[in-house]
C-alpha cells in the first residue's frame, strides 16, 4: 500500500487515528502528513495539572483527553487489552518452540521469561515517549499479530504482534530515544540475567537465566536492524554511534548467552 503523503509502497502502513488515512513510517505522525484533524493531537491551551502517579490506569482511549496529565505513565483500557493480547501470543510462541522437549516448570519459566522480556521492550518505548509529554500507547497490528500467530505452528519465528505508536511535537533526538528505550532494556535485561545465572548453584535455573539473556539479546539485535518499523532506522538518524555501541553489546550478550547456557 501506498503512503498518502509521499507515495513510498508500505508494506506495513499506519493508519492515522485523527484523520484515518494511510502513511509510511517517516510520515505516520499527524505533524509529518499535515493532518487535517491534528487540532485533536494539540495539547489543551490551559496548563495541565502536575502530574500525579497515583492516576496509572486511564480510561481514555486516544485523544486530547491523553494530554490532560502530560508527563504521567498511564495506560488506557483499549490498550490495555492490545498488550494482553500482544503479550499472550507472544508467550504462545514461547511455549512452540519449548513445550516439546523440556518439563512443564522449565517450559512455564521460559515462557514467562520470554513474554516478559517482550512486554517491557514496549513498555520502555511507552514511557520514554511520555516521560518526553506525548501520547504514547501499545497498537496491535493485525498482519503482523497474524505472523505471529502463525509462526506458533511452524519452526521460523516471527515476533511482530503490535508496536507502540508515538504522537505530538518531537525532535529527532526525542524519537531516537524513544526508540532506543526498547533494545536498551532487553540490553541491561539480558546481561543481569547473564549475571545471575553465574551465581545461582542450581543447574536448572542456571540454563533458564542463561536462555532468557540470550533471548534478550535476540530481541535487542533484531530490534535495532535498521529497516521500516523497527528501532533501528530511528536510532541511526538520531545518532548512529549509539546505534553501533547497542548492537556490539546485543551480539556481545547473544553470544556470551549461548555461551553459558551450552557450559
Amino acid at each position: 500500500m501506498q503512503c498518502e503523503k509521499c507515495g513510498t509502497d508500505e508494506p506495513f502502513p499506519f493508519t492515522c487515528s485523527y484523520c484515518g488515512k494511510k502513511f509510511c513510517v517517516d510520515h505516520r505522525i499527524p505533524e509529518n502528513h499535515d493532518c487535517t484533524e491534528i487540532w485533536m493531537a494539540r495539547p489543551p491551551l490551559k496548563a495541565p495539572p502536575p502530574p500525579s502517579r497515583k492516576r496509572f490506569f486511564r480510561s481514555s482511549s486516544f485523544g486530547a483527553d491523553a494530554y490532560k496529565q502530560q508527563g504521567a505513565f498511564w495506560f488506557s483500557r483499549t490498550e490495555l487489552k492490545h498488550l494482553a493480547v500482544g503479550t499472550l501470543l507472544v508467550t504462545l510462541v514461547a511455549l512452540s518452540l519449548t513445550g516439546s522437549f523440556m518439563p512443564n516448570s522449565i517450559t512455564l519459566s521460559l515462557s514467562l521469561l520470554f513474554a516478559s522480556s517482550f512486554l517491557l521492550h514496549e513498555i520502555a518505548h511507552k514511557f520514554t515517549a511520555q516521560k518526553n509529554r506525548l501520547w504514547s500507547e501499545f497498537r496491535l497490528v493485525p498482519f503482523g499479530a497474524l505472523l505471529t500467530l502463525i509462526s506458533i505452528l511452524f519452526p521460523l519465528k516471527i515476533i511482530a504482534p503490535g508496536a507502540v505508536i508515538i504522537s505530538g511535537r518531537s525532535t529527532l533526538s526525542t524519537i531516537g530515544r524513544t526508540a532506543f528505550a526498547g533494545p536498551l532494556t532487553n540490553i541491561l535485561l539480558g546481561f543481569g540475567l547473564l549475571l545471575l545465572s553465574l551465581f545461582v548453584p542450581n543447574q536448572n535455573i542456571s540454563w533458564v537465566l542463561s536462555w532468557g539473556a540470550n533471548v534478550n539479546g535476540i530481541l535487542a539485535i533484531f530490534n535495532l536492524i535498521p529497516f521500516g518499523v523497527l528501532d533501528g532506522q530511528k536510532i541511526i538518524s538520531w545518532n548512529i554511534k549509539v546505534w553501533a555501541v547497542a548492537v556490539a553489546f546485543s551480539a556481545a550478550l547473544l553470544v556470551l548467552g549461548s555461551v553459558v547456557k551450552f557450559l
